[in-house]
């Protein structure tokens, strides 16, 4: 996809998404919130592009989806009960995986809601599930002294799924025949197909999940993790019309693409954030600058993930290749057929695999025999990732926020570009120590010549892209958080949280 036909795509998805009186369902259609240019993002819009007709049995393929986890929900034993106590602040987090369930903290807030018990504050958090698990007893393997965890079944009753797509089913109604000839058309055409299609009969569900959770705990306040999806708006609007008066905040995360859009464009009151808490200055300038005229307030909160202080490099370590692609399976494939051709290529050099918390090894090898018979020169980490920093010089990456860490660490970024496709270097910004390279051969080059380098020289070339990392992610601020939730917390509540 060029650059032109990804402006007019998000025009076109945006002109069918933002009339004012676009309904719930038309929200919930997943397909029409295009995020970024990742190829992954792209992938579902190609056959639009091409003037295609899209892929035929999205409805019936939804349709077994829906009755399956109707299925597995009921032997499960179906939802459990939420106790209707109510809390201060609802957190809307993910379950990447079965390892988090009982951690300490969670994967993206942290202990933000523990930190705001600590100072007189009820807070609770509500978990999309990815992990395939049934999410009946799941709440209860959480320790008692943590925020209460609600994991959120695949599956409402049978005839609210029934309602589901009897709603979806009047919004492709309402959007109306329309030619497949122009963009707009095209666009149009297809959201009536996608109407059908699971992701926006899940987005659909969560919204009711959520009315149904604030109206039961009548919070003041709810964070959700903001990346632009179409059921983060809907958690805004389902917590809106269950709690009139809740402050709604958004908090981002992750990086921010050259191109992201659906993150950075407003929707309108009810859709929108009343706050966007960002990972750090970068992206808060992004922020502001795309909601400059909407009555949003955004802030830095940092991420817990990002140390005070960089654990730096073993000096005594060989030189050695972390390799960090993202949680997308196609991307983690390529990086690694890419990562073992240079391997290959160069068997002096140790190549390190580090998996995203969405994929397991086992499942990957089993997808993928390959991955399970590697040179001697690769290995799978089985480290975290500060230890993984410590052990390298140098890191392979495309989309994964990893590579902002690394950096901080002081390993020399390699960006793997590809033909054919929009960039998504998430570093297009750093003019100087990262290296852009497009094949096997052509990185082992530039690797070989990265472990020859002059480790004085090395630092001082390091040292600017160092500080511009450091403020893409910063280190976590709880009392950014108390200030911008403040009316919705007790007024006992006290600031100045380290």
């Amino acid at each position: 996809m060029t650059e032109d036909q990804y402006i007019e795509l998000c025009a076109a998805c945006d002109r069918v998404l933002l009339p004012l009186d676009s309904s719930i369902e038309r929200v919930a259609i997943s397909w029409l919130h295009v995020l970024n240019e990742h190829p992954s993002n792209l992938a579902k819009y190609s056959d639009l592009i091409d003037g295609l007709p899209g892929e035929r049995g999205v409805a019936l393929k939804s349709a077994l989806i829906q009755l399956g986890q109707w299925v597995l929900g009921r032997k499960s034993g179906g939802a459990a009960t939420v106790a209707a106590s109510p809390v201060d602040v609802m957190f809307v987090s993910h379950l990447l995986n079965e390892e988090q369930v009982g951690a300490a903290e969670d994967f993206y807030f942290g202990n933000a809601p523990e930190a705001l018990m600590e100072q007189g504050a009820s807070a609770c958090m509500v978990l999309r599930s990815n992990a395939k698990l049934a999410a009946t007893g799941l709440d209860a393997r959480w320790p008692m002294q943590m925020a209460r965890r609600i994991v959120l079944p695949d599956t409402l009753c049978f005839w609210q799924e029934f309602g589901l797509r009897r709603k979806l089913a009047a919004e492709a109604r309402s959007l109306g025949a329309s030619g497949y000839t122009e963009m707009p058309g095209r666009v149009r055409t297809e959201a009536r197909r996608q109407t059908r299609s699971i992701s926006s009969l899940s987005t659909l569900r969560f919204y009711y999940q959520i009315l149904d959770l604030v109206t039961r705990l009548r919070p003041k306040a709810i964070v959700v993790t903001f990346e632009g999806h179409a059921w983060e708006r809907l958690a805004f609007a389902a917590a809106r019309q269950a709690m009139p008066g809740i402050v709604c905040a958004g908090y981002h995360h992750t990086i921010v693409f050259r191109r992201q859009h659906a993150a950075l464009r407003p929707l309108g009151k009810s859709l929108d954030p009343d706050v966007v808490l960002t990972a750090g200055t970068f992206s808060e300038k992004r922020f502001r600058a795309a909601y400059a005229s909407r009555p949003v307030t955004v802030a830095t909160i940092g991420t817990h993930r990002r140390q005070k202080e960089a654990g730096g490099q073993d000096p005594t370590a060989s030189y050695a290749c972390l390799v960090i692609p993202d949680g997308i399976i196609t991307e983690i494939v390529f990086l690694f057929d890419f990562a073992l051709e240079a391997a290959r290529q160069a068997p002096e050099i140790p190549f390190v695999f580090r998996l995203h918390p969405m994929v397991s090894r086992p499942a990957l090898i089993k997808r993928y025999p390959r991955f399970g018979a590697l040179p001697p020169n690769v290995s799978f980490s089985s480290a975290g990732i500060e230890q993984d920093f410590t052990r390298t010089r140098c890191a392979l990456y495309r989309g994964s926020n990893a590579a902002i860490y690394a950096v901080i660490a002081g390993l020399r970024p390699f960006y793997v570009a590809r033909e054919n496709e929009l960039p998504i270097d998430i570093l297009y910004q750093m003019q100087s120590w990262k290296k852009t390279v497009q094949t096997p051969a052509s990185f082992v080059v530039a690797a070989r010549a990265d472990r020859a380098q002059d480790e004085l020289e090395r630092r001082r070339e390091a040292a600017e892209a160092v500080d511009f990392c450091q403020s893409y992610f910063m280190p976590v601020n709880l009392n950014v958080l108390f200030d911008t939730l403040s009316p919705a917390l007790p007024k006992q509540t006290p600031g100045n949280v380290k």
